[in-house]
């Protein structure tokens, strides 16, 4: 399963590194993308915890303004 979450606050690359880093910091989620205002992430656990991959942008200063399943 995927995700394309479109992330408020980004500016630069150094927005896009601190936002690679902290949807590393969860160990379900695999990064597919992460460019300026968006990230692709997939997962394969159906419990892995959307709230706590949120969260941990957002602790990184980033706001997340939508999310949506693609596939």
């Amino acid at each position: 399963m995927k995700l394309q979450i479109e992330i408020s606050g980004m500016g630069c690359n150094h927005c896009v590194a601190a936002v690679q880093e902290a949807i590393q910091t969860q160990k379900d989620f695999v990064i597919q993308s992460v460019t300026i205002g968006s990230a692709v992430v997939s997962f394969e656990k159906s419990e892995a915890s959307k709230e706590a991959l949120y969260e941990a942008i957002e602790d990184a200063g980033y706001e997340v303004k939508h999310v949506e399943s693609v596939s």
